[in-house]
């Protein structure tokens, strides 16, 4: 039993799975960062697992969307009744179940190809989030990683997109996106905007990362910012180690995120993480760590599973 069960709201494991044939219920040394035999290790809870759309694919976007929902269901059923959808009887009362609570979420808004009729056909099949980008310009908006793009922000499809993600219930996971971009779903939001997987600019002038305004905004609406592990998001020059995610950790903390900072691992979609991290079995390293760093015990139970719970909630059934 461990003292801090743990949260981790992104990891790339369905598309990585069906991209590179590995089973869905791969052992640790079968898997690439992420397994349940490696989330149980790691004392992890609760896993949102994306459905990440490649524009370089040659199929639909919409149709790899429904091929990877159609893998996270099966994937659950290979597991045999370990994990399940979360739900807000869960989070209510999390002695009733000793299941994995997963959350399915979409890496890439270009999923619902222009048509908002797609988004609340994703939510139907119980979709709780979705990133409105990724490296990639789409129907909805601009990445910051393309920064020639910096001064533009939502298109007419992205404001319309985040005003029906807040009516049906769908988190705007706002990773990804361009600053401009941000600023326009903030203005637009209903619900509190969610950051699966992003760190602190002020520590590595990554264009991925949340500016301190970025992130004081996220902590006035009591949304949610996953720590992502990829070492050029924490360190502007490799290689990275746990001391370097704890500081991204300790410098939100500082700016006033305590009830807003978790996990947003990034798994199975990153080649290059601190090294004394492998994947998820690892996670308890980096419990001890931020142990090790001073964070007290209510803070703790706040990173590691609580700030992600409080906020995912309203979104659950």
């Amino acid at each position: 039993m461990f003292l801090y069960p743990v949260a981790d709201t992104h990891t790339d494991f369905l598309s990585t799975s069906r991209d590179t044939k590995t089973p869905l219920d791969c052992s640790i040394d079968q898997q690439g960062q992420l397994s349940l035999p490696a989330l149980q290790q790691g004392g992890v809870r609760y896993q949102m697992f994306a459905a990440f759309i490649d524009q370089g694919l040659p199929i639909a976007p919409s149709v790899r969307c429904l091929q990877l929902i159609d893998d996270y269901y099966r994937m659950l059923d290979l597991w045999g009744g370990v994990a399940a959808p979360l739900t807000r009887g869960q989070i209510d009362s999390p002695t009733s179940s000793d299941k994995i609570g997963t959350i399915l979420s979409i890496e890439g808004g270009e999923a619902c190809e222009g048509h908002l009729e797609l988004l609340h056909i994703y939510h139907r099949l119980g979709v709780r989030a979705m990133a409105l980008l990724w490296n990639y310009e789409n129907e909805i908006g601009y990445p910051a990683k393309l920064t020639q793009y910096a001064d533009q922000g939502l298109k007419p499809f992205g404001r319309a997109c985040v005003k029906e993600m807040n009516r049906i219930g769908m988190a705007v996971d706002v990773s990804h996106l361009n600053e401009k971009g941000f600023w326009d779903a903030y203005d637009l939001a209903e619900k509190p905007l969610f950051a699966s997987h992003s760190d602190a600019k002020a520590l590595c002038a990554h264009p991925r990362n949340l500016t301190d305004e970025q992130i004081r905004a996220i902590i006035r609406q009591q949304g949610y910012i996953g720590l992502n592990f990829f070492t050029p998001f924490l360190v502007e020059q490799g290689p990275s180690t746990l001391d370097n995610l704890v500081r991204h950790a300790l410098y939100i903390l500082d700016l006033g995120g305590e009830d807003v900072l978790g996990f947003g691992s990034d798994f199975d979609g990153i080649d290059d993480m601190p090294e004394e991290i492998h994947g998820a079995q690892d996670f308890q390293l980096i419990v001890q760590a931020l142990e090790k760093a001073g964070v007290d015990q209510s803070t703790m139970k706040k990173i590691t599973h609580g700030n992600f719970l409080r906020y995912i909630k309203s979104f659950l059934d």
